[in-house]
């Protein structure tokens, strides 16, 4: 009867002989054992079971001279008594081990997205490098035109000095192109930013975003022209002018446009209800 008594009070029932009875008839008995559900039982439950386990006799072998079905019983009940005092040792470890996972998992996913934005800037970088880069070429390039250019120049020295009005042209050809070398850096800079950014954007917009590039070039002291102009450094004259013949307005908002769709590295949304880029 005290095997049967401690298996009622587990399984939260009165600890009678009458209750005990009817738990042994009930067909879902054994199933019920089966799946009993030994994690969330009060504790009540188990401090109640302690008044029949510690009885000298509640042991397997005592309890198997009398029945063999009371042994397998005992032995139940012994083992879920165990197990309870080992579950409380190791359920808040569980719940720690839960929520250190829960971290990982949240710093992982922070990670993941701290790798795309990292990415997505060294992409961005990439792209301002070889802007930089092509920059730099262009300079380059320009130096030693300028040298071949001062060449000439002193092979034609002769010719020069005879023909004094030819002198003074090239004197000033060669003063405009240092002037324009001393700001090249910059206005390449500040150009390719507005290809690549300022398509979007309204006139007003535009002129104001050139204006903060312009300044922050001078606070960095890379050079940049005094009196910068988009267009007249990114674009051929004899180009624009075919494009107003062509009818593109006259006006530099359009003119601008048609430099970012031609300069563009991707292709653009044109807004055009008139046809005019076709």
């Amino acid at each position: 009867m005290t095997v049967m008594a401690s298996v009622c009070v587990l399984l939260q029932q009165k600890p009678d002989w009458a209750t005990a009875k009817q738990v042994l008839g009930d067909a879902g008995f054994l199933k019920r054992l089966v799946q009993f559900d030994k994690n969330n039982l009060p504790d009540k439950v188990y401090n109640k079971l302690k008044k029949y386990t510690k009885h000298a006799d509640f042991t397997p072998d005592k309890v198997g001279t009398v029945s063999v079905a009371c042994k397998s019983m005992c032995e139940w009940v012994l083992a879920l008594e165990r197990y309870n005092e080992v579950y409380k040792m190791v359920k808040p470890k569980q719940r720690r081990v839960e929520e250190a996972k829960e971290a990982l998992h949240l710093a992982q996913k922070n990670l993941a997205q701290k790798q795309s934005s990292l990415s997505k800037i060294q992409d961005h970088l990439k792209l301002l490098q070889q802007q930089y880069q092509d920059s730099v070429n262009q300079r380059e390039s320009l130096k030693e035109r300028k040298k071949t250019t001062a060449l000439r120049i002193q092979r034609a020295s002769v010719l020069i000095s005879a023909l004094a009005d030819e002198k003074v042209r090239w004197a000033e050809s060669v003063k405009v192109l240092d002037f324009k070398l001393q700001g090249l850096v910059g206005d390449t800079l500040v150009s390719a930013a507005a290809v690549a950014y300022l398509g979007a954007f309204t006139a007003k917009y535009r002129r104001e975003l050139i204006l903060k590039w312009e300044e922050r070039c001078r606070v960095a002291e890379i050079p940049i022209s005094e009196e910068y102009e988009l267009v007249k450094i990114i674009a051929d004259a004899n180009q624009v002018l075919q494009w107003q013949n062509e009818g593109l307005p006259t006006d530099t908002l359009s003119t601008e446009n048609a430099i970012f769709v031609k300069k563009g590295r991707k292709w653009p949304l044109l807004i055009d209800p008139q046809g005019q880029a076709s």
